[in-house]
């Protein structure tokens, strides 16, 4: 079987919605997988033009990218890989809701076998705007809303509109062009020419189709000049915004600076009280206060004494030894002792005692404890 991009259309042109034609045309595809890269691309430009037979196109994609997988055959994988988020951007608002669903149920299934990895699954999500769907795959506890038209600021809006409008005519165009360069080098390259009135029609439908380009061409420039107008009045209403924004910024600074200050302030009040709090408080004492405590102190460590009136003598305490042992001397010799006397009277019995001789009433014992107590 001859492979060309002629054949290539045809068959596309004839794709239906069943089982039988999918993996027919599916099969011619896959055998001639070394024109892999013509076939991708004719493909792209085929579901971006036709009005009719978008989902018949994705699901032949969709059967070419599963075989070649089974077969591990990666031509295809990789072809598909380059081309499939830019083509699924552009053909998704232009679907139906009902297709729409079928074409998000063929990413989920391309996803959950793995076919592609992470990044461009996550690619194709963005590209149908359905970022909930690859969070919920890759983590059940996603909770992102997804992200539609609806959910955009009107100014935003009205441009993604603008875009979708460019991608549609810039899908449609660039097929009429492929075919005008066709065409175009058939009639004036090849070095046979088919008879005049065959001729004169092939320039007419070239015409045609040059007119068509070009008056596409024209409204995609009008669309862009519209697209780049939004886009400077977004400016404007941006920078208008920037300026109220940063005057906002400096009362907040002002406001921030003044509530900071304040807090500083009472923080610092604080802990002066704190401080203060805390010290032990002592009572202030002179110096004659200083010599009084010591004074007091000097008392309280010397010992008591009598007071002894001015017309009195003080006397000498009798030894406590000495009165117990005259008290026991008395009890064994019948004698009595006599009280204390004073330091003349005992000066003066010491005297008698030395010059008259000791009575032998008293005790020997006794008189020899004296005569040393007295020596």
């Amino acid at each position: 079987m001859s492979y060309s991009k002629d054949i290539v259309l045809e068959k596309l042109a004839s794709l239906e919605e069943t089982q039988i034609s999918i993996q027919s045309i599916g099969q011619w595809c896959l055998f001639h997988h070394r024109h892999a890269p013509e076939t991708v691309a004719i493909w792209s430009e085929f579901v971006g033009s036709t009005q009719t037979k978008k989902l018949a196109g994705l699901y032949l994609a969709n059967e070419i990218i599963q075989q070649s997988r089974a077969k591990r055959k990666t031509t295809f994988l990789d072809e598909f890989a380059k081309v499939l988020p830019s083509t699924l951007e552009q053909i998704y608002p232009s679907m139906i809701s009902t297709h729409q669903a079928k074409l998000k149920r063929i990413i989920d299934v391309w996803s959950q076998r793995k076919i592609f990895d992470s990044n461009l699954i996550h690619r194709l999500y963005q590209s149908i705007q359905d970022q909930k769907a690859y969070n919920g795959l890759s983590s059940s506890s996603s909770n992102s809303p997804p992200i539609n038209s609806g959910d955009l600021a009107p100014e935003i809006s009205s441009l993604s509109t603008l875009f979708n409008k460019i991608s549609t005519l810039k899908s449609s165009t660039s097929l009429v062009v492929n075919q005008i360069n066709e065409q175009y080098s058939s009639l004036f390259d090849s070095e046979t020419l088919p008879g005049t009135d065959i001729y004169l029609k092939q320039l007419g439908d070239l015409s045609t189709l040059i007119t068509s380009a070009r008056s596409k061409s024209q409204e995609t420039q009008e669309l862009r000049e519209s697209i780049i107008n939004e886009l400077k009045k977004l400016i404007q209403v941006q920078e208008s915004w920037i300026t109220k924004d940063a005057e906002s910024s400096g009362s907040l600074d002002e406001k921030l600076a003044t509530v900071q200050q304040k807090e500083s302030e009472l923080k610092e009040f604080i802990n002066d009280v704190e401080e203060e709090d805390g010290v032990p408080q002592y009572a202030a004492s002179s110096d004659e206060e200083g010599d009084e405590n010591v004074s007091k102190k000097r008392k309280m460590e010397s010992p008591p004494t009598e007071t002894v009136d001015s017309g009195e003598q003080p006397t000498n305490p009798v030894h406590p030894q000495l009165s117990s042992i005259l008290e026991s001397l008395s009890r064994t010799t019948g004698l009595t002792p006599e009280p204390a006397s004073t330091s003349d009277e005992s000066a003066t019995a010491t005297q008698k005692q030395d010059e008259t001789p000791v009575s032998s009433s008293i005790n020997p014992a006794l008189a020899s404890l004296l005569s040393k107590l007295n020596g």
